[in-house]
This record gives structure tokens, C-alpha cells and sequence, in this order.
């Protein structure tokens, strides 16, 4: 219990301490009538604030919703009230972020927030595996965003995958690299409170990528996962010292985009590397990760890294557009079956149906990528 569970530049919260302030806050919203997939709100930056509120929601019994406090402010809107959030979490510096919203605003810094005399006992509340867990907003590039939800059975699964294949321990650390609205941070907020390690949240607003690399020096950080192209700058800048600053790194775990050997190259075989490569790939609809591969042999900078094989208890298949496979070494689609398949998309029946299908292929729902393999 007094291990450090989150550490930031503001406040550094042991797992007492953790445990205990996220049950006042689930005792508090349980009296609002959060309850089983109930959404609600979560407008914070990185901080040790983000945790508290995260798990608050979740021992309430509720999923939460990441509210980016960066974003416009009628996104912010339009994602609160598409999600029927009736409680959004903040704190006084971004409550004019949200504009006007139906929902009950909870500010964690204010005094009259009540949630100091809230019980600090664990709540009682059960969750079922189909439940919600969370909803992740697309970028809406093609129109309005659309709330992607994913459920506890899910991202208990990948979690399980996760752990076991980066073997953390309490004695291992990790940096919050990417914003909570990337569904690829949730797994990282979780991990290393399953196994006693240690969170570490940057104070940056924008990216910086001094900070990060200071971060990883100063806390031996063990693993890292975010997105090839916010890992770049960092390797880049870690060269002036022959890349000593990431001597601790165990792990560098790469999704969302393709990965270029080529900037990560001097680095991973260099005397002060023992970092080993994972290329994860998956959607924000079937829980983030559903394939990755270990780059075990580093030959050149310009080899192929694979996206791999699935993780347990997923399935990927290569099918055409009648939904049948497609013979070995074709082009087909990528499709998606097995624990980490999302809920669908809040509000949006007629996508959810084009996209989440029956199949022969699958005891539950496939998912359609539109994705080529």
C-alpha cells in the first residue's frame, strides 16, 4: 500500500492513497446513480487526478468517457451528450472547456465537492464481463465522431496478453506517453496497477520531447507504448549521449501506425540497447491490440516488420467481400473475432450493423477492419 502507484509532477499518490480517493469519488457517483454502463465524463490531462477518476468511475460500476480538455469545445459538447453522460469529472481549470452541458459538472479540486467525507472503503459494486468499460470517441474525420464501446472482458484479456508477454512486475515502471483519448493509453493506465508498478505522468501539454526522455532517464522506465512517430524525436535526442538516457528500457511497444526501422535503428543496436521491438496492431472497436509480433532479429534498417499473429483468444481471418477467405498469400480484408470485439458504436445501429457481422467464422461477432492483409 505505500508503494507509488502514480507519479507526477503535481502530486505522487501511493496505492493507499490511490485506492482510497477513487473510492470516495465511486461512493459519491454511486449517489448520482452511476451504476452498469453508465457513462461518465473524464476531462482531465495526464495526472495523478486521471487515475483517481478512472478508477472511480470503475469501482462505481459506470464506463468512462476520455474527454480530451484540449479538444474544441463543442466536440467536448456533442461527445457528453452523445454518450449520456450524466456526470462529467474535471477540475476548475478546464470546467469552461465543457461549454454548456445537461450533465451534473463534479470538479475534484473544489472544496464543496463533498468527496472528503465520502467513505474510503471499497465499494460493493459487481461487475459483469459484458459490461462497458469504457468509450473511446474516433477522430470523426469523416464527420461526426462516433463513441466506440468496449466491455470488461475484453480488456481483461488484453491485459492478460500484456502482462504476460512484457513479464511486469512491481519493479517495473512506465510513462504515460500519449493522451487519454488514444485507445492504446488505456492499457497502459491499467497494467501497472494489476502488478504493483509504478505510473509515471508527464506534466507536458503539448508534446515535448525533453521531458519525455528526461522522464525515462530519471525514473528508469521500463516500457514504453505509444505510437512510432512520438517515439522518433525521442531516440533522435537520446543519440547526443549515445543513447545512455534509454539504458533502462526493457520494452518499446509500437501501434497505430507503421513502424520505420530506420530512425529506431542506431539506437536498438547500440551498446546501450536492450530494449526489444513489439509491433502491436489492432482498432479502437475490438479493444486496441488483437495482433502484435516481437521483432527478435534486427537484420537492417529497412526490413518489414509484420503486424503477427493474434493475441489469445482472438482470431484474425483474410476474407473477401462475400465474407468467405480468401486462398493463402491473396488480398482480402482484415476481420476481427473472439474476446476483444467491441459493443459497437453508441447511437449508430445502421454502422455497428455494416461493420460488426454475424459469421460461420465466429461464435460472436466479426468485426470488418476495412483493412487489407
Amino acid at each position: 500500500p505505500d508503494s507509488e502507484a502514480v507519479i507526477s509532477a503535481g502530486e505522487t499518490l501511493t496505492y493507499k492513497q490511490l485506492n482510497e480517493r477513487s473510492n470516495q469519488l465511486a461512493h459519491a457517483l454511486i449517489d448520482m446513480g452511476v451504476g452498469a454502463n453508465i457513462r461518465v465524463g473524464v476531462c482531465l490531462d495526464r495526472s495523478a487526478n486521471l487515475l483517481v477518476a478512472i478508477l472511480g468511475v470503475l469501482k462505481a460500476g459506470g464506463a468512462y468517457v476520455p474527454l480530451d480538455p484540449s479538444y474544441p469545445r463543442e466536440r467536448l459538447s456533442y461527445m457528453v451528450k452523445d454518450s449520456a453522460a450524466p456526470v462529467v469529472i474535471t477540475v476548475s481549470e478546464h470546467a469552461d472547456c465543457l461549454g454548456s452541458i445537461d450533465g451534473h459538472v463534479l470538479c475534484l479540486d473544489a472544496e464543496d465537492s463533498g468527496l472528503s467525507g465520502e467513505s474510503v472503503v471499497n465499494p460493493k459494486a459487481l461487475i459483469d464481463p459484458s459490461q462497458q468499460i469504457y468509450v473511446i470517441y474516433t477522430s470523426g474525420s469523416t464527420g461526426q465522431p462516433k463513441g466506440a464501446m468496449v466491455c470488461h472482458g475484453g480488456e481483461a484479456n488484453l491485459q492478460s496478453w500484456y502482462l504476460e508477454s512484457l513479464d511486469i512486475t512491481n519493479q517495473d515502471r512506465t510513462l504515460m506517453v500519449s493522451a487519454v483519448g488514444f485507445d492504446l493509453s488505456q492499457k497502459n493506465l491499467f497494467a501497472p496497477l494489476m502488478v504493483g508498478a509504478g505510473l509515471v505522468m508527464p506534466s507536458m501539454e503539448l508534446y515535448d520531447e525533453h521531458e519525455l526522455l528526461g522522464l525515462i532517464n530519471q525514473h528508469a522506465i521500463t516500457w514504453v507504448n505509444c505510437a512510432p512517430s512520438a517515439f522518433y524525436p525521442i531516440v533522435e535526442l537520446a543519440a547526443v549521449d549515445g543513447y545512455k538516457a534509454l539504458k533502462s528500457l526493457r520494452f518499446l511497444v509500437l501501434g497505430g501506425e507503421a513502424i520505420r526501422l530506420g530512425p529506431l535503428y542506431p539506437w536498438l543496436t547500440s551498446a546501450h540497447s536492450q530494449a526489444q521491438l513489439i509491433n502491436s496492431y489492432g482498432p479502437t472497436e475490438c479493444t486496441d491490440v488483437v495482433a502484435f509480433h516481437v521483432l527478435d532479429v534486427i537484420e537492417n534498417d529497412q526490413q518489414s516488420i509484420p503486424i503477427g499473429k493474434p493475441v489469445p483468444n482472438t482470431q484474425l481471418f483474410i476474407l473477401n467481400d462475400n465474407l468467405q477467405q480468401v486462398v493463402p498469400g491473396c488480398i482480402g480484408e482484415i476481420c476481427i473475432a473472439g474476446a476483444g470485439v467491441g459493443l459497437g458504436y453508441i447511437n449508430r445501429d445502421d454502422l455497428t450493423e455494416a461493420v460488426f457481422v454475424e459469421s460461420s467464422l465466429a461464435s460472436g461477432k466479426l468485426y470488418r477492419t476495412g483493412d487489407l492483409g
